[in-house]
């Protein structure tokens, strides 16, 4: 029974250390994604105010 018990705990362990693992890879993933976005919003802004000033 002691065994049983460690094993759940390791393998509970070792769940939670890679659900932590895959959640910072989320969080990364989804900062790139937003960053993107924002740089391709502010490249847009850039160039519509670039062809007000030429016109």
């Amino acid at each position: 029974m002691k065994n049983f018990t460690i094993i759940v705990l390791e393998f509970v362990i070792l769940h939670i250390m890679i659900m932590k693992i895959v959640i910072q890879l989320i969080i990364i993933i989804m900062i790139i994604i937003i960053m993107g976005d924002v740089e391709a919003v502010v490249i847009q802004i850039v160039d519509g105010n670039n062809r007000k000033k030429k016109e």
